[in-house]
């Protein structure tokens, strides 16, 4: 008795396993398809961004000799968009390259003054552009240093690029 109680204590545990792995599959299955169909609508909120021509990031190698550096951190509006994270930027003598510079605070307060005067003056219809915290000024290759923040301006569309030549680039460092 003690052999077929064994046997039948053997039975109902493999049925058991067996009916269990199935219905973790079945379960499992069901959830996978609930959430692929739920990331499918999550995607019609984030439209696709389109070409893109301009990105942002940090620095984070230069080589001088070859003209080129190294930028990371680029993201893209979409999270379902998978761009490029690291990208090879090629400088050439058509490149302009500028430098954002922290005004002077004194000269910034005056400006902010006459701007706000110009305001207050009541002359309507009169479009009066507010002044800027910071100056360009011209800047080249040898200026940008890893860690540096950049946007980088290119006259085609880069969004799948990893390597592309620079029209314009603005070094935009911290004060």
């Amino acid at each position: 008795m003690d052999q077929k109680q064994s046997l039948s204590f053997a039975v109902i545990v493999l049925i058991s396993i067996v009916g269990g792995f199935f219905l973790g599959y079945f379960f499992t299955k069901q959830e996978v398809y609930t959430l692929k169909s739920q990331i499918e609508k999550a995607k019609k909120f984030f439209p696709d961004s389109g070409p893109i021509t301009v990105v942002a990031g940090a620095v984070t190698s230069v080589d001088k000799e070859g003209n080129t550096f190294t930028l990371s951190g680029v993201e893209g509006i979409s999270p379902f968009e998978k761009l490029p994270e690291k990208r090879i930027v090629h400088v050439t003598a058509e490149t302009t390259i500028i430098q954002t510079v922290l005004k002077d605070s004194k000269v910034f307060q005056k400006e902010i003054d006459a701007y706000t005067a110009k305001l207050h003056s009541g002359k309507g219809g009169v479009l009066i552009s507010a002044p800027t915290p910071y100056i360009e000024k011209s800047a080249s290759l040898s200026d940008i240093s890893p860690g540096d923040v950049v946007s980088v301006e290119a006259g085609e569309d880069i969004k799948l690029k990893e390597e592309f030549e620079a029209t314009k680039i603005v070094i935009q460092r911290a004060p």
